[in-house]
């Protein structure tokens, strides 16, 4: 019993240990070997719309390439779901990934432009998820333009 009791002490002391070595903190220190980008699922409100997602992305991407941040790139992809009865796929008019391929590091000022395309994200979505990744540059467009129509 003396034992259990010692492991289960040990235990309780290595865990914030082990917690803190999520692959996110124990690679903190390894550089991005490509392109870092930002991973969004965003699921459109009852109030909103693709059309309005869509031009939050459109603003997103303007506001960026406005202020100098030409690597920048938001690209937008519907997300294929399965009809749970008859198992067909459709891509969702409700579900949408956003990506921001080489999001500045510094340098960026929020102004009016900033909050009226967070506005628009808000009025028309909410986030579900956020990731940051490492993608590789081979698949990353140097024209963010086709990204944007759908």
């Amino acid at each position: 019993m003396r034992i259990l009791s010692t492991l289960a002490v040990f235990a309780a002391l290595c865990a914030p240990a082990a917690i803190g070595q999520t692959p996110a903190t124990a690679a903190a220190g390894d550089a991005c070997k490509g392109v870092t980008v930002s991973v969004r699922i965003s699921e459109i409100t009852p109030t909103g719309s693709v059309e309005k997602f869509m031009a939050a992305a459109a603003a997103n991407q303007a506001w960026y390439t406005s202020h100098g941040f030409k690597k920048n790139q938001i690209v937008v992809a519907q997300i294929s779901v399965q009809d749970p009865t008859t198992k067909a796929w459709r891509f969702s008019d409700k579900k949408f990934i956003t990506y921001h391929i080489n999001p500045p590091t510094s340098g960026v000022v929020r102004d009016a432009a900033w909050d009226a395309y967070v506005k628009l994200y808000n009025d028309t979505s909410k986030i579900v998820e956020s990731y940051n990744t490492c993608m590789p540059e081979t698949v990353v467009s140097a024209d963010p333009a086709p990204w944007m129509k759908m």
